[in-house]
C-alpha cells in the first residue's frame, strides 16, 4: 500500500511539472506574437558596477560565461572581489522590422550576478535574481522599422555584487563561481490584450488539469476576447482536450485571470517505464474592439 501510495504522488508531482514546464504561450491580440533569440555572439569587456565601458574588445557566446570569451579574461571567477572588475558588460544590437506593437519585453532567462539592462543609451533596470528570469519593458526606447538598437547587459563579476539577502548558489565543494549570461535571451513582442502568466494544476483522480492565465491589457482601448486552452501530446501533438472561457472584458490596465479545466482524454500518468508528456497552449482570440477610452 505504501509503494502504491508513493508511485500515485510521484505521478502527480510529475504531472505537475511537465505540464508545467512545456507551456506554449500563444499569439496574443490581433498583432500576435513574436519571440526574438537575442542568442549568439555578444561583445562583452570588463569595467566598474557604474560606468559602461568605452570599448567592448572581447567576444562570448550567450548562452554562455564569462571566462568563455575571447580574448580570454584573467581569472574568472576566482576571487570574490577583484581589483580587475567589478562587473561584465554584454553588448550586441540588433532590429526589429516593422512597427512595434504595443507590448514589447527582454527576457533575461538567467544571469550570474545580478542583472541590470540599458537600450539606446537608456537604463531600463536591474533584476537581482541569479537563477530566476528577468523581465524588462522596453517599449518606450525601443526603435522598429529596422533601426539598429544597442542593448547593453550588465552582471556582476562575482556574489560580492549582490544583496547580502540574495541566493548567489554557495556551495563548500567549489572553488569557482564564474558570472556571465548563462541562458537564453529573447525579446518579446505581443499586442493588447497580453498573457502574463500561466499556472496549470494538474487533478490526477479527476484526470484532468485546471489552467490559470493572468492577462492584462496595456492598451488604450478597452478590449474583450475570449481565451482558448487546448492540451497536447507532446510528441504527436494531438489534441486531448480543449476548452474556451466565456468573453472578457479588460479596461485599459487592466488584469483578469481566465480559470479553465480541462478534462484528459484518456488521461495517461507519467511514470519511469512510460515517460508520456502533454503540452498547454493559451490563446486569445478578439471579439471586439470597443475604442479609446474616455479621458
Amino acid at each position: 500500500m505504501k509503494n502504491r501510495e508513493s508511485s500515485r504522488v510521484l505521478n502527480f508531482l510529475v504531472m505537475v511539472l511537465v505540464v508545467g514546464c512545456v507551456l506554449l504561450p500563444a499569439p496574443a491580440a490581433a498583432d500576435g506574437r513574436r519571440v526574438i533569440s537575442l542568442d549568439g555572439t555578444w561583445q562583452v569587456a570588463e569595467g566598474a558596477m557604474g560606468e559602461v565601458p568605452k570599448t567592448f574588445d572581447h567576444q562570448v557566446a550567450v548562452p554562455g560565461l564569462a571566462d568563455m570569451a575571447q580574448p580570454a579574461f584573467e581569472a574568472v571567477g576566482v576571487k570574490d572581489r577583484d581589483p580587475r572588475r567589478e562587473a561584465f558588460w554584454y553588448r550586441r544590437t540588433f532590429s526589429v522590422p516593422g512597427p512595434l506593437p504595443v507590448v514589447a519585453r527582454l527576457k533575461v532567462h538567467k544571469a550570474c550576478y545580478g542583472t541590470a539592462v540599458y537600450l539606446n543609451g537608456s537604463p531600463l533596470g536591474e533584476h537581482a535574481g541569479s537563477f530566476t528570469p528577468g523581465y524588462f519593458d522596453l517599449r518606450e526606447k525601443l526603435k522598429g522599422d529596422g533601426q539598429p538598437n544597442e542593448l547593453i547587459v550588465r552582471v556582476g563579476a562575482s556574489h560580492t555584487a549582490l544583496g547580502k539577502d540574495m541566493p548567489w548558489g554557495h556551495d563548500f565543494e567549489k572553488i569557482r563561481y564564474v558570472p556571465g549570461i548563462y541562458d537564453c535571451v529573447d525579446l518579446i513582442l505581443c499586442g493588447s490584450p497580453a498573457i502574463e502568466n500561466v499556472q496549470t494544476v494538474p487533478d490526477v483522480p479527476g484526470k484532468q488539469v485546471r489552467v490559470l492565465a493572468e492577462i492584462n491589457n496595456p492598451g488604450v482601448a478597452e478590449t474583450a476576447a475570449v481565451v482558448r486552452c487546448n492540451v497536447r501530446d507532446a510528441k504527436t501533438h494531438t489534441a486531448v482536450g480543449t476548452a474556451v472561457s466565456r468573453k472578457m472584458v479588460w479596461k485599459p490596465g487592466g488584469q483578469q485571470t481566465a480559470d479553465l479545466t480541462l478534462p484528459l482524454e484518456g488521461c495517461r500518468l507519467w511514470t519511469p517505464d512510460d515517460p508520456y508528456l502533454y503540452e498547454v497552449e493559451v490563446s486569445l482570440h478578439l471579439s471586439v474592439f470597443r475604442g479609446p477610452a474616455a479621458g
